[in-house]
């Protein structure tokens, strides 16, 4: 609702209309002609922005203003205040639908979206701003104590289903939207240009090649899997996302439209290659390790000892000779130690034919 013009003149009434000078009493000039008319910008306001702008440039208040602002945080006492107090006004369902409602309504001006992406952008080009945040969330994070709280923050959050339930409706909600999807697709392939994709190729190999990274990794998703819930939600996600037809054709569509990339099915064909190459590797060890499970201390591997029972029977040796040198327990039997390695031999010579 505007608010109307307020005139006063000497003897007049306020309202009533006078001849001569008037002067405006309300902050807005509003046209009364025209009840949906919009409200031209306050000259004050505008002053009063502009005096604040030219402030801020001055890097020198900036400076100060940083340093008081982290003096104040660094107390714990006035940011448990201030936590509490908002905490307390975010737990007011009205102020968070008033918030919500007029987020939306700015958001879902084309002109203010245009506006804020443009800013963004001019920002992140401007030199060293990039290094800068980088550095600077690489610092927050290092700290172990944040990194705690905020876990601590994101998983009371997800425990809660009402939470979960509000999210997963905003993703849907947002990717349903027209134009989203594909806005947001043309953006991350614009972005993975060949230079980004092979840095970012570089710094995943670094953070993966850290002994202390794979061990916290590997320990948040044992943890993880070893929660009976989450499995269930991930299987019942999965499940649902499936039974969609129309999930089930982007996924074919994608699919397909990705094998088509000659290059992308070189990689695959290198990356499976090189799976099997390990894997037979492996096995191959597994086998060696097989082959020499169950050994006492100081003896041969069995194909040794029949390889070389073999050469004393070409030489012309008994079957008895042979078995008292090869055979450990000749002593105990000495018809069993001849009958193991006479078999023993002859396996391994039909095996080499």
């Amino acid at each position: 609702m505007h608010k109307t013009l307020e005139f006063c003149a000497g003897g007049t009434k306020m309202g009533e209309f006078c001849a001569g000078l008037a002067c405006v009493k309300d902050c807005n000039i509003v046209g009364v002609a025209m009840e949906d008319s919009k409200p031209v910008r306050n000259r004050k306001e505008m002053l009063r922005r502009r005096k604040i702008r030219k402030a801020w440039a001055d890097p020198k208040r900036k400076a100060r203003q940083s340093a008081k602002q982290k003096k104040a945080w660094a107390n714990p006492e006035l940011r448990a205040r201030r936590s509490a107090t908002q905490k307390k006004v975010n737990a007011n369902p009205e102020v968070r639908a008033r918030r919500s409602a007029a987020l939306k309504k700015r958001w879902a001006d084309p002109n203010h979206r245009a506006r804020q992406s443009a800013k963004q952008k001019k920002a992140w080009a401007k030199r060293g701003v990039r290094a800068r945040r980088s550095a600077t969330q690489k610092k927050v994070w290092a700290n172990p104590a944040l990194r705690a709280r905020v876990s601590a923050s994101v998983r009371k959050a997800l425990a809660n289903p009402e939470v979960r339930e509000r999210m997963s409706a905003a993703t849907t909600e947002m990717w349903t939207r027209n134009g989203v999807r594909e806005r947001i697709i043309a953006g991350v392939k614009k972005a993975w240009t060949p230079e980004r994709r092979k840095a970012q190729g570089t710094r995943i190999k670094q953070f993966l090649a850290d002994p202390e990274v794979n061990a916290r990794r590997m320990s948040a998703l044992q943890n993880k899997l070893a929660d009976p819930n989450v499995r269930a939600r991930s299987i019942a996600t999965l499940q649902k996302a499936l039974a969609d037809p129309d999930v089930l054709k982007r996924r074919a569509d994608t699919l397909k439209k990705t094998l088509s990339d000659p290059k992308i099915r070189a990689r695959m064909s290198s990356a499976s290659k090189k799976t099997w190459a390990d894997l037979r590797a492996g096995r191959a060890a597994l086998e060696e390790i097989a082959k020499t499970r169950n050994r006492r201390r100081g003896r041969p591997r069995m194909d040794e000892r029949y390889k070389s029972a073999a050469i004393l029977r070409e030489r012309g040796e008994s079957w008895r000779e042979i078995a008292r040198k090869k055979d450990p327990d000749f002593a105990k039997d000495p018809a069993a130690a001849m009958h193991r390695i006479r078999i023993g031999v002859e396996r391994m010579m039909r095996s080499q034919k």
